[in-house]
């Protein structure tokens, strides 16, 4: 599980620094699987600062990260130290698709997907200007990345809701606490977060499409 690491600033809403080094490929293009858990749990407090509606989000993604993390605490935990890993042992064992258990696999295309929204909400929130529009970029930026996975009633539901959306100057705020100092900080480090975990979302995408499961049910 996660560690407070040095360096870490407590004053932010999470600890972005902390986050962007686990969304980090290992040497040989490895994607850590306990580290790609600990930066989502961390992450996860960002759903928490956009209105009630997304506290359900972080609820259903907390539920996701808790499977994996059973998994990676079990009994066959090897098998789970890496995506690669875990994808190759749950498909030797016929585990993907399993009645009896929520596959590992299964379960992170899920994280996975809604970080492909995370991400690109977050380059919103940086590149903003017009607080009267905001609500309609993140509207598009789920129509364009999670809309696809949903069924035809939260689809259509969710970008109406989206347009309620606070600006992106209140949302800098809650996750700054309002000190102006730390805004400037965090703006900063949220431009090393996307480019970090673009790098393991396009990773991750590519093992999921090799192994032909990026349409688990």
């Amino acid at each position: 599980m996660e560690e407070q690491t040095e360096g870490d600033n407590n004053e932010m809403v999470m600890r972005v620094t902390f986050i962007t080094k686990g969304f980090r490929l290992k040497e040989d293009g490895l994607v850590d699987l306990q580290d790609y858990v600990n930066s989502y749990i961390e992450m996860n407090k960002f759903f928490k600062v956009l209105g009630p509606f997304f506290q359900f989000i972080a609820r259903d993604v907390g539920v996701k990260l808790a499977i994996l993390q059973k998994y990676l605490d079990g009994s066959n935990r090897h098998h789970y130290s890496t995506v690669q890993s875990m994808i190759k042992y749950e498909k030797e064992k016929n585990l993907l698709t399993s009645s009896d258990r929520s596959s590992g696999a299964r379960t992170l295309l899920r994280v996975h997907r809604a970080l492909d929204f995370v991400k690109d909400f977050i380059v919103e929130i940086l590149n903003s200007s017009d607080s009267e529009t905001f609500g309609k970029k993140v509207s598009s930026v789920y129509t364009k990345t999670l809309a696809k996975f949903h069924g035809p009633i939260l689809a259509n539901t969710l970008p109406k809701i989206l347009l309620l959306m606070p600006s992106h100057q209140v949302i800098l705020d809650r996750l700054s606490r309002g000190n102006t100092a730390t805004e400037t900080q965090l703006r900063a480090e949220l431009l090393e977060l996307v480019t970090a975990v673009n790098v393991v979302y396009n990773k991750t995408q590519q093992i999921y499409e090799e192994n032909e499961i990026f349409d688990l049910p």
